[in-house]
Formats: structure tokens, sequence, C-alpha cells
């Protein structure tokens, strides 16, 4: 019995195309300008809080404290945590992560702020 050679060809795995990096870090900048506004945000109301406790003579509540912190780093781990898991994926596949930790990011936000006003973050029994 003599083999016969296969007439199949065996399939020859082709490189990936490789996507220019440049588009993915404009796609990692243009989302980061987004997350930037929403550190901004946070420190304005962090300066703000703390602006308002010193002009009222009362201090910032501990839980204040916190919420303030969270509130200026919830973006920057969102953002990292987008630009992580996205960097070995698709050009689109990073730009809905980076939408996904941007919208849970305004939820977030938008929850504390429903949550806590500055009335209890400021302790104005003093």
């Amino acid at each position: 019995m003599t083999l016969m050679p296969s007439t199949t060809a065996d399939p020859v795995s082709k490189p990936a195309a490789e996507r220019p990096g440049w588009l993915s870090w404009s796609i990692a900048v243009l989302f980061g300008l987004f997350f930037a506004y929403d550190v901004f945000e946070a420190v304005g109301n962090l300066v703000g809080i703390v602006g308002t406790a010193n002009g009222l003579a009362v201090p910032v509540l501990p839980l204040g404290w916190v919420v303030l912190i969270g509130g200026l780093l919830v973006p920057i781990v969102a953002f990292a945590i987008a630009f992580w898991t996205g960097r070995d994926r698709s050009l689109g596949e990073q730009a809905v992560r980076y939408l996904v930790a941007l919208c849970v990011v305004a939820a977030i936000s938008l929850s504390v702020l429903a949550m806590f006003g500055a009335q209890q973050l400021i302790d104005l029994s003093v």
C-alpha cells in the first residue's frame, strides 16, 4: 500500500494584519480626554467641598473624604482597566471598552452625587 500525497494544501497560517499603533493610541487619547474631564470634575468637587467647609468653619466628615477621593480615583482606575484589557483587541473592541468604562464612571459619579449631597459630606452640627 502506497501513501498518496494529500491533494489539500495545508493551510499556512497568515500573520495577523498589523494595525497601526498610532490608531490605538489615538483612540486611547480621545477617550482619555473624557476621563480627564471626569477627573477635573472630581478635583473641582474636592476643592469646592473643602472650600465650603473651611468657609463655614466646619470639618469635612471622614465619609466625605472617602467619597471625594473615591470620585477622583474611579475615572483613573476605569481608564487603566479599559486600556489594559483592550490593548490586544481590535480598534472597535477598544472603543467599546473605553465607552463602557466611561458609562460606568458616569453611573458611579451620578449615584454618589444623588446619595451624598454636600450636606452629608460636611459636619454642619458644629
